[in-house]
C-alpha cells in the first residue's frame, strides 16, 4: 500500500471529526424509529402522488401512454409476458333451479391445473343472448366439516337477482376461499417474502382467472358479448378494477368497496386490513388512480359506504376526483358515478340496489327504479361444483409456478460473454429492484454524536444522512494505541450482530436510547493495530429497529411504494460506504463484511458501489427465497449469480458449502486469478444461515 493511502486511513478519525463539525446538520427527523419509517413512507407516497399522470396529461398524451400503462400493470401483476390461453376444459357438473332461476355448477382451468369453480345463473327461458355479469367474489368463508363450498355461495343472492331481471351471471370463486383452498396470505401472514422476489401476487391470479372467465362467457350462446358487465365487492371490487383495467371487454363496471388511494393504504395504514390479493407489486410506483383511469371511458360506478375502515371515504372521494378528470378528457363525464351510502364495510342492500340500477342503465337501457332486493334462494352445499379435489390441481401451490423464474443457465465460457450478461443484469436490477433509489440524494452531512474508550479500543459514533427522513449511525473503532492504518473493514449488521459488535459501548451509553440494547456480558472483538473497523446497522436494524407489532405491514408498505426494506438497506450501506470512502481517498482498501441476513445486503451494496475493495460473506443464504428480498430478482438470477456480479473484486465465503456456489466458482475461474475463496467450510449436511423477516 502506498504511503499516501496509509496516511489517508490513519487520518480518517481526525477527518471525520473535523468535517463533521463543519457539515450542515441534517433536517430534524422524528425522534423514534417508528415515526421515522412512517415519515419515509409518507414522503414516498407524496412523491408518487405528484407524478400521477391523471392530474396533468392531455387526452392525446393519455391515449399515447395508455397501452404502455396497461403493459406495466400486467407486469406488476406477474402477467407479462401474458400466459398462454390454454384449453379451458370447461365442465358442467350439475344444475339446480328455484324461483325461475337456473344455476349450473361448473369449473374450468384458467391454465393447466389452475381450477376455477363457478356457478352460471340464467333465467329459466332464454330466447336471445342476454346482457351478462361476471361477479367476482370478496372474502367470505363457506366451510362445513372441512369442506369448502366456495365464497360464491355467500354472494349468490346477487346472481339470483340478475337472473330474475333479464341477465345471465357467472360467479367465480377466488383462490383463497374457493372449493380448492389456495393462498392469499403469503406475506400478510406466512412470511413468504420471496413472493416479492419472484414477482408473485395472488392479485395476478385473480385477474387472470377473471380474464379467462370472460373467455368462457364468450363460448356461451346465452351471452351477449357486447353487453358484459363486471362487479364485486371488497376483494371482488379490487378484482373488478384490475380486470377492467387490463381487458376492454367489460362494457360496464361497478367496483364496490374495492379501491382507495395509496395514501390510505400506506400513510393511514389501511394495508393492515388487506391481504396480498389486493395489491400489485408496485414496481412502477403508481398511485391507484392510474389503475382506475385505465377503465375510462366505459361506464363505471364507484360504490362505497361512509364508515368503511379499510376503504375510507376520503380516499375514495379523492380517487373519484382524479378519475373524473380523465373521464372529462374523453367527454364522458356522464359515464362516471359515485354512490355513497351509510354503513361499515358490509354488503348492504343500498350498495346492491345502486349496482343493479347502474347495470340496468348501461347494459339494458332501463331507467325504472329497482324494486326487488337480492335474496338467497339456494343452500350453499347445492352450489358446490366439485365432488372431490382434482389430483392435478395447482391451486394450493400456484405461487410456486404462476410467475416463471429465470431459466437455468450454464456459466459463461469467456469474459466477453460474462460481461454482456453482467451489464444486462445490472441494468435490469436498476429498473426492477432499485428503481425507487433517490435520484438526487441529500448531502451525507456526517456529524459526530459521541466518542470514548472501551478497553483497548477507541470508538466514535457518527450520524449521517442516507436519504431524506433517514438518519443513520456509523460507529468507528480502532486500537487504543493510535498507529498508521493499513486497512478498513465495514461490518453490515442486523439486530443481534449490532449488539454483539458494540455491546460494551452501548452499556457505557446506557443513558441514551440504546439502553434497551445494552449487553454488558459481551466483549468486543479485539482490533489489531492498524485496522479501522466500521459498524453500520441499516434501517430497521440495530439502533433503528422497527416495532415488532407492525413489522409485517411495514415491510408490505415498502412494496406498495415501489421498493423493499432490503433494497433500502442496500442503499443505506452504499451511503455508509460513501461516507467512509470520501474521507479515505480513491485508492484506500475497504472490505465490506456481512453475516447471515446481512450478507445479502453487504453483497448488493458492494455490487452497486464500485469503490469497495473486497467482500467477505459469512454464512450467506444460498437463494433469494431466504433474502435479501428484492423486487423480481428471481426472474433474473439467484444468489450464486449475484455474487459473481461483485467480481473481479475478491470475495471470501466463510462457513459456506462450495457446492452451493459452483456457478459462481465457474465465473471466478474466467478471471485467471480466481477472485473467490472459501474459509471455514461447513459440512455438506449442515444448513446455511438464511434470512429473517426483518
Amino acid at each position: 500500500m502506498s504511503r499516501l493511502n496509509r496516511l489517508g486511513l490513519s487520518a480518517l478519525f481526525i477527518t471525520l471529526f473535523c468535517l463533521a463539525a463543519a457539515a450542515e446538520p441534517p433536517a430534524s427527523p422524528p425522534a423514534d424509529a417508528d415515526a421515522r419509517v412512517h415519515a419515509y413512507l409518507a414522503r414516498k407516497v407524496r412523491e408518487i402522488e405528484q407524478r400521477s399522470p391523471t392530474s396533468r396529461v392531455s387526452l392525446a398524451e393519455w391515449r399515447d401512454q395508455r397501452d404502455e400503462l396497461r403493459r406495466q400493470l400486467f407486469d406488476m401483476l406477474g402477467l407479462w409476458p401474458l400466459p398462454a390461453r390454454s384449453e379451458l376444459h370447461a365442465t358442467i357438473t350439475g344444475k339446480e333451479s328455484a324461483d325461475g332461476v337456473i344455476v349450473e355448477k361448473l369449473h374450468f382451468q384458467s391454465m393447466p391445473g389452475l381450477y376455477v369453480t363457478a356457478n352460471f345463473y340464467r333465467p329459466a327461458e332464454v330466447a336471445r343472448p342476454l346482457p351478462t355479469i361476471l361477479y367476482l367474489c370478496g372474502h367470505a368463508r363457506a366451510v362445513s366439516n372441512g369442506v369448502s363450498f366456495g365464497n360464491k355461495t355467500a354472494y349468490h343472492h346477487h346472481a339470483c337477482w340478475y337472473a330474475r331481471n333479464g341477465y345471465c351471471c357467472l360467479m367465480i370463486d377466488t383462490l383463497q376461499l374457493g372449493e380448492i383452498l389456495g393462498l392469499h396470505h403469503g406475506t400478510y401472514r406466512d412470511g413468504m417474502w420471496w413472493w416479492i422476489a419472484r414477482g408473485y401476487t395472488p392479485a395476478g391470479v385473480e385477474a387472470w382467472n377473471a380474464i379467462r372467465a370472460l373467455d368462457y362467457l364468450e363460448t356461451r350462446p346465452e351471452v351477449d358479448r357486447t353487453r358484459l358487465g363486471v362487479t364485486g365487492r371488497s376483494g371482488g371490487g379490487a378484482y373488478s378494477w384490475y380486470l377492467a383495467a387490463l381487458d376492454d371487454r367489460p362494457a360496464c363496471i361497478v367496483p364496490v368497496a374495492g379501491i382507495t388511494n395509496l395514501r390510505d393504504y400506506v400513510v393511514h395504514r389501511c394495508i393492515q386490513g388487506h391481504c396480498d390479493c389486493m395489491f400489485m407489486i408496485n414496481q412502477y410506483q403508481w398511485d391507484f388512480d392510474v389503475v382506475a383511469a385505465l377503465v375510462a371511458p366505459r361506464p363505471c360506478l364507484l360504490a362505497n359506504t361512509d364508515k368503511d375502515s379499510i376503504f375510507p371515504l376520503d380516499g375514495v372521494a379523492t380517487l373519484h376526483g382524479q378519475l373524473k378528470r380523465v373521464y372529462e378528457l374523453y367527454g364522458a363525464g356522464d359515464k362516471l358515478g359515485l354512490f355513497i351510502s351509510e354503513g361499515p364495510h358490509a354488503d348492504t342492500q343500498e350498495l346492491q340496489l345502486a349496482s343493479f340500477r347502474w347495470m340496468n342503465r348501461w347494459l339494458r337501457d332501463v331507467a325504472e327504479p329497482v324494486t326487488e332486493v337480492a335474496s338467497k334462494r339456494f343452500e350453499p352445499q347445492v352450489l358446490k361444483a366439485l365432488d372431490k379435489i382434482p389430483a392435478d390441481e395447482h391451486n394450493t401451490t400456484i405461487h410456486e409456478s404462476f410467475v416463471p423464474l429465470a431459466a437455468p443457465s450454464d456459466p459463461p465460457t469467456d469474459l466477453a460473454a460474462w460481461d454482456a450478461t453482467r451489464q444486462r443484469w445490472l441494468a435490469e436490477l436498476a429498473r426492477r429492484a432499485f428503481g425507487a433509489f433517490p435520484s438526487d440524494p441529500p448531502p451525507l452531512a456526517v456529524r459526530e454524536i459521541a466518542h470514548g474508550v472501551a478497553g483497548d479500543m477507541r470508538w466514535r459514533q457518527f450520524e449521517f444522512t442516507s436519504e431524506a427522513d433517514v438518519p443513520l449511525m456509523l460507529w468507528t473503532l480502532t486500537h487504543r494505541e493510535e498507529q498508521p492504518m493499513t486497512r478498513a473493514v465495514l461490518h453490515v449488521t442486523t439486530d443481534d450482530q449490532w449488539r454483539r459488535k458494540l455491546g460494551p459501548i452501548l452499556v457505557e451509553r446506557a443513558a441514551t436510547d440504546q439502553a434497551d440494547s445494552a449487553d454488558d456480558t459481551n466483549t468486543l472483538d479485539p482490533i489489531p493495530p492498524g485496522e479501522l473497523r466500521i459498524v453500520v446497522a441499516p434501517r430497521g436494524w440495530g439502533q433503528d429497529r422497527w416495532p415488532e407489532a407492525e413489522l409485517t405491514h411495514l415491510l408490505r408498505s415498502f412494496v406498495l411504494v415501489g421498493t423493499t426494506a432490503d433494497a433500502c438497506r442496500i442503499w443505506d450501506v452504499r451511503r455508509a460506504i460513501q461516507a467512509v470512502r470520501e474521507k479515505l481517498g480513491a485508492d484506500a482498501p475497504l472490505t465490506v463484511v456481512g453475516e447471515g441476513a446481512a450478507a445479502g445486503i453487504a453483497l448488493y451494496a458492494t455490487i452497486i458501489e464500485p469503490s469497495v475493495t473486497a467482500l467477505r460473506l459469512v454464512s450467506p443464504p444460498t437463494s433469494h427465497r431466504d433474502g435479501p428480498n428484492l423486487i423480481k430478482v428471481l426472474q433474473l438470477f439467484d444468489l450464486p449469480q449475484a455474487v459473481a456480479l461483485a467480481f473481479p473484486r475478491p470475495v471470501t465465503m466463510i462457513a459456506a458449502r462450495p457446492a452451493d456456489w459452483a456457478w459462481t466458482s465457474a465465473v471466478a475461474r474466467l478471471y485467471g486469478s480466481p477472485p473467490l475463496d472459501f474459509e471455514g467450510e461447513i459440512a455438506s449436511d449442515s444448513p446455511t444461515r438464511g434470512n429473517d423477516k426483518r
